[in-house]
């Protein structure tokens, strides 16, 4: 392998477990943040019940914000969102056990954007599986994941063994958005390159929160001779380089045979 991109592949290998260390400590003291701010939505919502009036929400506030100066999240409108939160949870058994599994602002994002119980179940086990940060959320949403992923759906896992399953998940293609970039309706592929590498902050995000741009037209040499991949990505969660190799127009079979040859 060459030294450089072994080198890189420790690097990320080592930056990947400092994150994970601090992604577990930053989950403990998320998980304790949510059980409080249920439990607060939970006694607002029980007195409601009793015929409290909305008062009580902005004298709560005022006296928390004057007890506790330091902590940011007892502003009225943070405060009704902890209602919202619990009322809109807590008779869904598909979403409750799962408030502790991302962050405040995560939820608020999904309660404010997404209205659906089983579109919001998707957002949430998508963000914490993917460790999608606040700003790939909203872009996920935007982008409709959730719909995209209900329409590449397939009976593969039970319809067939498990490693022709894989197979042909994997033969299945993907749906990306790449609505930012600024192309004429006819380009290519050169052009495509050139304003994927420009806006590539967009185009991670899109790719997903785990990958790493490593670089456009990176060389590789097999033998005497030297071969380019258009764009070679580093996936940090399966520890593994991606290769991408730009086509405009339909599949053609020697484009499966030249992304097999960068796997040699």
């Amino acid at each position: 392998m060459n030294p450089e991109i072994s080198e890189r592949q420790f690097i990320a290998e080592i930056k990947e477990k400092v994150r994970s260390a601090q992604y577990e400590a930053l989950k403990t003291v998320n998980v304790k943040l949510i059980q409080l701010y249920w439990e607060i939505g939970k006694s607002i919502a029980e007195k409601q019940s009793e015929s409290w009036g909305k008062s009580i929400v902005a004298s709560l506030s005022k006296e928390l914000q004057a007890e506790f100066p330091k902590s940011s999240g007892f502003s009225t409108t943070n405060i009704w969102y902890m209602v919202q939160f619990y009322t809109d949870y807590q008779s869904d058994i598909n979403l409750q056990p799962l408030v502790g599994e991302i962050s405040w602002s995560k939820h608020l994002v999904i309660l404010s954007k997404c209205k659906l119980s089983q579109e919001r179940q998707f957002y949430i086990l998508s963000t914490s599986k993917y460790c999608w940060s606040k700003n790939t959320l909203i872009h996920q949403i935007e982008n409709k994941a959730f719909e995209r992923y209900l329409l590449n759906q397939t009976n593969f896992n039970y319809a067939l063994p498990e490693p022709t399953s894989k197979q042909a998940l994997l033969a299945v293609k993907d749906n990306y958005t790449f609505d930012f970039l600024d192309l004429a309706e006819l380009h290519s592929e050169s052009e495509l390159e050139q304003q994927l590498v420009k806006n590539i902050r967009k185009f991670l995000l899109e790719m997903g929160n785990n990958y790493t741009f490593v670089g456009n037209q990176y060389r590789i040499q097999v033998g005497e001779r030297d071969y380019w991949v258009d764009l070679l990505l580093y996936h940090r969660k399966l520890q593994c380089l991606i290769a991408i190799d730009l086509k405009i127009g339909e599949f053609e079979p020697e484009h499966k045979g030249k992304m097999e040859f960068y796997l040699l």
